[in-house]
């Protein structure tokens, strides 16, 4: 009855979606027949907006049904937004990689059994603790940040005390004794042609990967090969979802020997602020994650899908003794030389395979190739070596077309790595300078150049928080702001009626600071009912097509239509946003997330859907991993106090 009265819920809410989206497009034809454009501006300037007879209109029937989908319309004709493709077991279907994901053999022992082998004899299932109440009580202790003398003061309780400790200091030596696979190492760094010094903790990849695979966690939610999803027995069509399941994953288990896994490497890196007001203190790590692992159990921060395998140089160097130029060529070459030193075990197991087992003791040949660099529009810049604002890292376009709705001729790695090497034996500096210019590249070695099967311009992937979110949507709203005003946009979303899952801006939006991206999100759902009346018809447009496409780009599945969708909702925006030049005639739509918005949908096809890529993920790792051991230590050599603990130190 429960799951009866959800479905009719969820019916009615599309009913009333599919009612809002009919007056809105009802509102943004071309044919009105009561009004000219002359008396439209009108109407903007104070007078009812909107003819008596505008919500009398008969609506068009809510394709409620996912069985009975209307066809996805475009803006100038019948409404309707596409729903996101729902997937269930009886009408989908799998198709794996003839061959791949071979066992060549099986472990006696399963590896997390065999970690553990020095606690073979104990009695209990807690090891190294006695009962389950006691690891209960010791993980609590751990995890609340109980103070070492608030514990020893619990402890000397009568009842309370624990049976293998007394105090604080001896379940510190407890937890010491876990066996641990990973093991973090601080390396010393210097960049040839410099002097400086610089610190380095990471640990080996390959640890990481075997730890990935082996954890009884995933058992059940890891792919070792590669597939395609489709929907439909009669007329099937191919759905995009899981990493594991894209056109990358597929091509790429082409390349692998029979019988090969593919372990899809994900990284992440960003350098964070640890102090909000006082201090420089700031951290760089790089997370490490695996693409066969389901996107659903990967993006939860608590499954440890996502692991740390480095903390980065900070320190910045001297720039008072050289130029800018020079300087930034250091920060560059520093990035790269210290990511070639994290990495480089990869690469021979990405050429020649090297077995892993799973949970169960499964051992496959596994290849770690390079699929997705999780970062923001600086850090993609950094990644591949492009002049940062100067072009785009996939491909070839300068910043003067950014907005002119078009992508330019894909970059290849083996290409950049070329003409960086041409450049590098110019016969003068002069020439040097020229080709990296021309190329929009800078003059660096990448740390992935060695790495097998790599392409890093492909491997940027789509980022829905900084090119979406925070990005087009956040200019999107500085425009109708332009157009309305402040006070009057802030004064229309007041007003506008309360609603179950929506947020009210009793007080306008324009005095929020440090929008958050949910808070983002929740002005987004409701801006359009905002501005209706208020702006001009091109304006409705435009802000629906991009309203359209940010919801459209963050679907979790995707087919051939949705995407068309998407594509349509890109081009429709383009038609209609030459009216905020008319309003501003400075203004430019050439900036570096306005063009990333035309790969999203070849990116979704290659890579899978954008929740596989988002840096919200990496950027929750920040707490855990960073942030919340930062604040636990005494603020000198912090870093060593993040990673001494997991070491066991």
């Amino acid at each position: 009855m429960a799951k009866y009265c959800s479905e009719q819920l969820r019916r009615e809410e599309e009913r009333r979606l599919a009612s809002l989206t009919a007056r809105v497009y009802d509102y943004e034809s071309d044919s009105d027949p009561e009004h000219g454009e002359e008396d439209y501006f009108d109407l903007i300037r104070g007078a009812s907006p909107l003819p008596e007879d505008f919500f009398d209109a008969p609506l068009p029937p809510s394709p409620v049904d996912r069985h009975e989908r209307a066809p996805s319309p475009s803006l100038d004709s019948t409404p309707g937004t596409p729903s996101e493709p729902e997937l269930t077991d009886d009408d989908t279907f799998v198709q794996d990689f003839p061959g791949a994901a071979r066992v060549i053999r099986k472990l006696p022992v399963p590896p997390l059994v065999a970690l553990f082998d020095v606690h073979r004899n104990s009695s209990s299932l807690y090891v190294p603790f006695t009962s389950s109440e006691e690891w209960q009580f010791s993980r609590w202790a751990k995890t609340n940040s109980i103070t070492d003398s608030a514990l020893d003061e619990l402890l000397g309780i009568q009842g309370v005390q624990a049976s293998s400790y007394k105090t604080a200091r001896e379940l510190n030596k407890l937890l010491d004794s876990l066996p641990r696979q990973v093991q973090f190492r601080h390396s010393v760094v210097k960049v040839e042609g410099y002097d400086d010094e610089y610190d380095l903790f990471s640990c080996n990849p390959l640890d990481v990967l075997r730890e990935l695979v082996a954890d009884p966690t995933f058992q059940g939610d890891i792919v070792f090969g590669a597939q395609r999803c489709f929907e439909g027995e009669e007329n099937p069509r191919r759905m995009y979802n899981q990493m594991y399941a894209s056109d990358f994953a597929w091509q790429t288990q082409k390349a692998l020997p029979p019988g090969a896994s593919p372990l899809f490497i994900i990284i992440g890196s960003d350098k964070t602020q640890l102090t909000n007001f006082s201090g420089e203190h700031s951290a760089y790590p790089v997370y490490m994650s695996i693409g066969n692992i389901d996107k659903s159990i990967r993006n939860q921060p608590s499954k440890r899908a996502f692991r740390l395998v480095a903390f980065l140089p900070t320190l910045k160097p001297d720039e008072a003794a050289m130029s800018e130029a020079k300087a930034r060529t250091l920060r560059h070459r520093l990035f790269h030389k210290v990511m070639e030193l994290v990495f480089e075990p990869l690469f021979a197991a990405a050429k020649d395979g090297i077995p892993i087992p799973d949970s169960e003791g499964n051992v496959r040949l596994c290849f770690p190739i390079l699929a997705s660099y999780v970062a923001d529009y600086p850090e993609q810049c950094l990644v591949t070596g492009v002049r940062y604002g100067q072009t785009c890292p996939k491909c070839h376009i300068t910043a003067t077309e950014f907005g002119a709705h078009k992508l330019g001729e894909p970059r290849v790695q083996e290409e950049s790595l070329r003409v960086v090497d041409d450049a590098r034996a110019a016969a003068t500096a002069a020439a040097e300078k020229g080709q990296l210019k021309d190329a929009g590249l800078n003059n660096i070695r990448p740390f992935y150049a060695r790495w097998p099967h790599a392409d890093m311009h492909r491997a940027q992937s789509p980022d829905c928080l900084h090119q979406v979110t925070q990005g087009a949507g956040a200019h999107l709203l500085q425009w109708l702001t332009m157009i309305m005003g402040k006070d009057e946009l802030d004064a229309r979303l007041a007003r506008l009626p309360p609603a179950h899952n929506l947020r009210n801006f009793a007080r306008g939006i324009s005095g929020l600071s440090r929008v958050s991206g949910s808070e983002r999100k929740a002005i987004y759902a409701q801006i359009l009912g905002g501005i209706i009346g208020r702006v001009p018809r091109e304006a409705v447009r435009a802000t629906r097509a991009l309203l359209d496409f940010m919801y459209i780009a963050n679907f979790e599945c995707h087919s051939d239509e949705t995407l068309a969708s998407l594509h349509t909702a890109l081009d429709n925006f383009h038609k209609n946003k030459a009216v905020f030049q008319k309003y501003n005639p400075d203004l430019d739509f050439n900036f570096p997330k306005m063009h990333m918005l035309e790969h999203y949908e070849p990116d979704i096809r290659w890579i899978g859907t954008t929740d596989n890529t988002n840096t919200e993920t990496t950027e929750r790792m920040h707490i855990d991993n960073t942030k919340n051991a930062f604040r636990a230590s005494n603020r000198k050599d912090f870093i060593v106090q993040i990673v001494d603990p997991l070491n066991g130190v």
